[in-house]
């Protein structure tokens, strides 16, 4: 059956056109894949910005409104709380060790619960975008004032 040339050339022609094709496809997917991820990382910075755009108009109201000062806005001291029974309840029998170890990371600012009620339903508004994993309002340390209420982290 290989004996012929046109059947020689033919094979050859299709082991070739598929290699093409196999590296075409390739190079295809791997470029869109690309775009994809440079778009979804625009989209990313995108919503960053809105947010923190809105975060900041949200606390300048605050301010002019002389609900809070600028100093106490921007007031970074922690006061330590308690870890409440509920959430003890989630992390089951700890010892004592590791539940002071727990407890370091569970602080309160005055604005703690004004923010939650002003800016829970801002945090949460992004999460209508599926991509959204994570949204919240944290200060220049991390602290995070008001968890977004749809994410369980």
């Amino acid at each position: 059956m290989f004996k012929k040339l046109s059947v020689r050339v033919s094979v050859v022609l299709i082991l070739v056109l598929g290699f093409v094709i196999t590296l075409f496809t390739i190079y295809l997917v791997e470029d869109r894949s690309e775009q994809m991820r440079n778009t979804i990382f625009r989209k990313g910075i995108a919503a960053a910005q809105t947010g923190a755009k809105i975060m900041s108009v949200t606390l300048d109201h605050l301010v002019d409104n002389k609900i809070y000062t600028r100093e106490q806005l921007f007031n970074d001291s922690l006061v330590l709380i308690p870890i409440p029974n509920h959430v003890l309840r989630r992390y089951g029998a700890l010892s004592a060790d590791e539940l002071s170890k727990l407890n370091q990371y569970h602080y309160v600012t005055g604005l703690d619960t004004y923010l939650d009620n002003l800016i829970l339903l801002i945090e949460d508004e992004f999460f209508k975008d599926e991509q959204v994993i994570f949204a919240v309002l944290s200060d220049n340390k991390g602290y995070t004032p008001t968890h977004n209420s749809i994410s369980n982290y």
